[in-house]
């Protein structure tokens, strides 16, 4: 078992700076992994936050409407969306 500890000491002492950057790259990577996550789940969220929040009392009256042509795009617009 002497020869083992030997060899591990050795080891170590010839290559603690790689296994120091090894442990930054590790580190780093696994924080920026961890933050894109949880922005993912905030962002997955956000619309539907936002839509409670927004659209309260909100009330669109579509009867009349003529839903192929979007509001503010009548005459030739309108005379091109109904030609189809």
């Amino acid at each position: 078992m002497p020869g083992v500890w030997l060899w591990l000491r050795r080891d170590w002492v010839a290559r603690w700076r790689s296994s120091l950057l090894l442990a930054v790259l590790v580190a780093l990577t696994g924080g920026t992994v961890l933050a894109l996550v949880a922005g993912a789940r905030r962002t997955d969220a956000s619309l539907d936050r936002f839509d409670r929040v927004a659209l309260e009392g909100t009330f669109i009256d579509t009867r009349g409407v003529d839903a192929a042509v979007p509001p503010g795009l009548g005459g030739l617009a309108a005379g091109v969306l109904r030609a189809e």
